[in-house]
């Protein structure tokens, strides 16, 4: 994955105030959160993800079923076209 770094403006830089210089910190800071925690993710999904799918597929159907939901983009335009 390419690491992006966020450009802060300097102190004392023609019309850098210091919300955006706030505002250009708490993004970098906040991508390296982003970054990180889809890292983890990815490493525990590897270790056992499909697993524990499996599990909660069984055990708590609306929790899965929720999990399904909450991946679907909300643009996406869901029809039925079959017969009844």
């Amino acid at each position: 994955m390419e690491r992006r770094e966020a450009s802060v403006p300097r102190h004392g830089t023609q019309g850098a105030s210091l919300g955006a210089w706030r505002a250009a910190l708490g993004g970098r800071a906040r991508r390296a959160l982003n970054l990180a925690t889809i890292e983890g993710m990815t490493k525990a999904f590897e270790k056992g993800g499909q697993a524990a799918i499996n599990k909660v597929m069984k055990q708590q159907p609306a929790i899965f079923l929720k999990m399904l939901v909450l991946l679907v983009p909300r643009e996406l335009e869901v029809s039925h076209s079959g017969h009844d």
